[in-house]
């Protein structure tokens, strides 16, 4: 993944974002009344399982399709440099 080590870099703190508003929606649509100044925060303090389940879930999902996203733009450092090597054979090709 070293192609794509800023995507990859990224990718823990934005499911750490993720856990965080799925676990406010939750507690938000636990509580009823739909607002944020309305969740009992001492109750919902902790992030549960099901939450951090659903989240890493979902990021293996974003990783798989950043993985075939930088697959299609041909973000492979090998597959450039191979690439570039031939593109550089082509020109100097001798008769």
């Amino acid at each position: 993944m070293e192609h794509m080590a800023d995507r990859a870099g990224k990718l823990h703190g934005a499911m750490l974002r993720m856990a965080g508003l799925l676990h406010v929606v939750k507690a938000t649509s636990r509580n009823g009344k739909g607002s944020f100044f309305d969740i009992p925060f001492r109750e919902y303090f902790t992030i549960s399982d099901e939450t951090m389940t659903a989240v890493v879930k979902l990021g293996k999902h974003f990783l798989a399709h950043a993985i075939a996203c930088y697959g299609i733009f041909g973000a492979n450092k090998a597959e450039r440099d191979a690439v570039y090597i031939f593109d550089r054979l082509k020109k100097h090709k001798t008769a």
